[in-house]
Parts: structure tokens; sequence; C-alpha cells
């Protein structure tokens, strides 16, 4: 058995596999391989940030999730922006001045060191070791990658003006953001400028020196508390000291004979969409036919629906009901219902993942993120807070409104299918809402019509929240032409690899080795390690 690591970032991928080179297990690979994707991609993810791990402990045969989602700071209140919301026109509501989405009252307690501290802990290597690549890469300085100038492109630039500034705003937010990622001149930096950031490199060398404890409890829980007192931040340092990751156990759903274990609750959406479909035949609709494109679109349409009644924490009542027989066969029967002619911003493709398999079988697939990022950077420690606060409903009163220790509903998703008790494969997807699509399609691709892996995550895909059903320009024009006689709405993006439908990150059993794949619709990287 071969050891393997997959992610967006050609860099990361190969962090995790020097680690593995080096002894070290999937869970030690997977912490250097994150780490240094909050190094080299810091608009996507960060020490500041928050996520969600699937890992399989082969020693032990248990399957587990690592929850470490923001929570909402103690000091935030339900009612705190009265007055100052508004409707978007396309019925997304913000809070005028963007005070939810960027800047201090946006950010919610970050779990990102907490989880990868909590995947850690089934290691085998010292901490201190995992953090040194991300640490070189920021001394030593890197070119600034095209993925990271996407953000920067107003063409990439999806429509989000009306809930989240432009960027050109949104990069000014504090001054210590605004010094890392202006020219001298004012201007954006450009593709290939070199990057140094020897700020975050000190804040890694401390959390490499003094463990993660430091971010909550230590020195740099100090700084960080200091400087969110000094802005009416919502979180207080009783609240760092206070985080921790969840250990809790994922959900699942058998599919064509295979059981897939996700995680709760965004996981929820990509079981109830694959129920719905079980009882398709999609051998004999045929790979993207216009009929096989509408049963997946309808069936995400209604499980996208059913994403109205999480709260935030993981309900298992509710995940049970939601998955009940009983219910699914009442959703099921509203597949051929009439499709609805909504209008639906679509959201930037943020967020980024690593899916890693070891020699002795063992597997991480975590997704972590910035979700779009607060802008601010507290002064000496050089990274950036997540901006999780926007995810929440700024009304009082209602199911997701802010709540003091209230999770935010992540549509993160990181996947392990078994075939029997043995794992098969792996997956997850940086891409908002698109994560839960692009893992859903990805699964059809390989279980239901045997596409290898790359094909599976290279193949075209559709996406539906409710409002329009979003095309690659890959789709053929017969097909977006039948879609749209039988009622769909159709929005077909420019690109023919878009970024909006997700970039899946893959592992799979091939015999006793692992193969890989990552996304084409961005920079992707697969590092094999042979025994």
């Amino acid at each position: 058995m071969n050891g393997i690591v997959v992610a967006p970032q050609p860099r990361a991928a190969e962090a995790g596999a020097d680690i593995l080179r080096q002894g070290g297990n999937a869970f030690d690979a997977a912490v250097a391989a994150a780490f240094m994707q909050c190094a080299i991609d810091p608009f996507m993810c960060g020490v500041g940030g928050i996520g969600v791990a699937q890992i399989y402990d082969a020693r032990l045969h248990e399957t587990t999730v690592i929850d470490f989602y923001g929570r909402v700071g103690s000091r935030a209140r339900a009612d705190q922006w009265a007055g100052l919301i508004r409707r978007t026109p396309t019925g997304r509501t913000y809070v005028k001045g963007f005070a939810n989405a960027i800047g201090y009252g946006s950010i919610l307690i970050p779990g990102t060191v907490a989880g990868l501290a909590a995947v850690h802990a089934r290691g085998q290597l010292p901490w201190r070791d995992l953090l040194q690549p991300a640490i070189a890469i920021l001394r030593e300085g890197f070119p600034l990658y095209a993925y990271i100038a996407e953000y920067f492109d107003e063409a990439y630039q999806y429509p989000r003006g009306d809930y989240f500034p432009p960027f050109a705003d949104f990069i000014r937010t504090t001054p210590e953001f605004a010094r890392l990622w202006l020219r001298e001149d004012g201007q954006p930096r450009r593709v290939g400028d070199l990057l140094l950031n020897l700020d975050y490199a000190a804040t890694l060398q401390t959390l490499a020196e003094e463990g993660p404890d430091s971010f909550y409890r230590g020195s740099l829980a100090n700084l960080i508390a200091a400087d969110f007192a000094a802005h009416d931040a919502p979180i207080t340092a009783a609240d760092l000291a206070a985080c921790r990751a969840n250990i809790i156990a994922p959900i699942s759903l058998d599919y064509r004979g295979y059981r897939v274990s996700t995680s709760p609750p965004g996981g929820i959406t990509i079981l109830q969409t694959l129920a719905l479909l079980a009882d398709t035949d999609f051998a004999a609709l045929g790979q993207d036919s216009p009929e096989a494109l509408h049963r997946i679109a309808a069936a995400l349409r209604i499980a996208f629906g059913e994403r109205a009644k999480l709260a935030g924490a993981v309900d298992r009542a509710l995940l049970e009901r939601l998955l009940a027989p009983a219910h699914l066969a009442e959703l099921r029967q509203r597949l051929g219902a009439t499709v609805p002619e909504a209008r639906m911003a679509l959201d930037p493709p943020g967020t980024t993942h690593l899916t890693v398999a070891d020699r002795q079988g063992n597997i991480v697939s975590l997704t972590h993120t910035l979700s779009l990022g607060s802008g601010v950077v507290t002064p000496g420690l050089g990274f950036q807070y997540n901006n999780g606060m926007s995810s929440f409903d700024p009304f009082p009163g209602r199911a997701r409104s802010i709540m003091p220790g209230r999770a935010r509903v992540t549509p993160m998703a990181p996947t392990i299918v078994f075939d029997g008790e043995r794992p098969l494969l792996a997956l997850g997807s940086p891409g908002s809402n698109a994560i839960i699509s692009a893992i859903t399609q990805t699964l059809i691709k390989l279980l239901d019509f045997g596409l290898s892996p790359l094909e599976a995550v290279a193949a075209p895909r559709v996406h539906c929240e409710g409002g329009p059903l979003v095309l690659e320009t890959r789709t053929p024009i017969a097909t977006a032409r039948e879609l749209a006689a039988r009622g769909w709405v159709l929005n077909s993006r420019p690109f023919a690899y878009d970024t909006l439908q997700g970039r899946v990150q893959l592992i799979a059993r091939d015999g006793e080795r692992w193969i890989g794949a990552a996304d084409p619709r961005r920079d992707g990287g697969v590092a094999v390690v042979v025994a």
C-alpha cells in the first residue's frame, strides 16, 4: 500500500507527502498539508479559520468527525444589527456597511488550530515538525499564485456585491490587511509578485514551540484577545480559552450497496440527494443526458430546500427525521413538481480541502475555510480571521439568528465511502454550497457510471439550490435547450471548468494501492509516496 495526499495546492500536497516519507502517518501529513494551505492560500483558509474533518483510524477500524466549526462569541446579541438590515434583489439580507461580512464584528471563534490539534492527537511525529514547511515558505517567500489572484480579478468575483463589498474596498478593511495585499502604488498585488509574510511565520513558529494551546490560552491568545477587545469584537479571552474541537459521529446512508459516510450537518444534503435518486437507473438514462441532469438538479433543489430546517448545532434527532424512509418517500413525490423561477445569488467558491491516506489505511478528509474572510489582521500576527458571522440570520428570533455559542450552518462535508467495512474512497471539496452538488455528482459518476477518479472529478456538473440551474459551457447546447424546455431557468457560466462548481479532491482504492485525482477546475496536486 502507498501513501497519497491530494489538495488544490501542489505545494500543500508535496508538504504532506514529505511528512509521510519521514515516517509520519496520514494524521501527521494532513496537519502539515493544512498548515501549508494556510500559508499559501490565505484567502481560502488560515489559522483564523474554521472547518471539519472526517477521519478513519485503520488500527481501531473507527470513523469519526472532528468538528471545529466556528461558534458565535459570547458578546454577540441577536438584535445587534437591528435597524441596519437590508434586502438584496435576490432575497438575501445583509447589514448596512457590511458589518456582518467584514471587520471585527464578522468573526466567529477560530477553530482551525484546535481542529488540527485534534487530528494530530492520532499522529506519530512531533507537532513542532509539522509546521516547519509552512514556516519556511512564509520566510523564504513564494510567487503570488494565479489561484490567489483570481480573488482580485473582477471577472471571477461572483455576484456578491450586494452582500459583500467589492475587493477594492474589502482589501482596505484594516491597515494590516491592506499592508499585506497592496503594492506601494496602492494597487493589489499581481501574479508572480513575491509574497513574504514574516509576521505569519513568527505566529506559526510560536505555535510550533508553545503548542496549539498558545492560540487559545497562551501568548498568541493574549494578543488576539487584546486586539478583539480594543475593536469591540464579540469574542472574549474566555471564549478563546473555552474553544475545543468536538469529536462526533458521522452520518451515513447506503447507496448502490456502498455506505456513504459524511459530516453533519452539511453532509445531510448529500445523503438526501442520493436517497432521492436511489431508484434512478442512471446507466439506462446515459451520462449527462438531459433526463439524468434534470433528475439530479430536481433532487438537489429539494434537498437544498430541506437545509432551511438546520439551525446550526448537530441535532441528531432532526438529522434522523430528515433521513427517515417515510420522509424521503414524501420528498421523492415532489421530484416531478414544476421548476420554480426563483432568483438566487451565487456564493463565490471559497474554502479549501485535502484528502490523505497512508500505507496503514488511515484516512483524513479535511475541509477548512475563512468563509469569505473578514479583512481583519491583528498587528504582528500576519493572518486573516474568518467572517463566519455573515452566515447567520441578522433578524432575531429565527432558527439561524445570532446566539452566543451557536455554530454556523455549513456546506462543508468531508466524505468517506465504504465497501463493507473497508474504505473505498474519500473526497471533499471547496466551493461554498457547490461543495454539496460537487461531491454528490462525483459519487454518481463513480458509483453509477464507473468512471475513473480523474474522469469523475473532471466531468461537467450542474448546480441548483432552488433558483437557476447553473451550467458549465461544456454542457452541450442541445442538452441546455432540453433542460430549458423542461422549465429550468439556466445560468450558463462563461467557464468550461467553472470553479463555482466545486473542486473535488479525491482518493480511491485500486486493489492494494491508492490513486488520486485533483479537480482540474483550479490548480491541484496529487503526491504519491511509494513504499
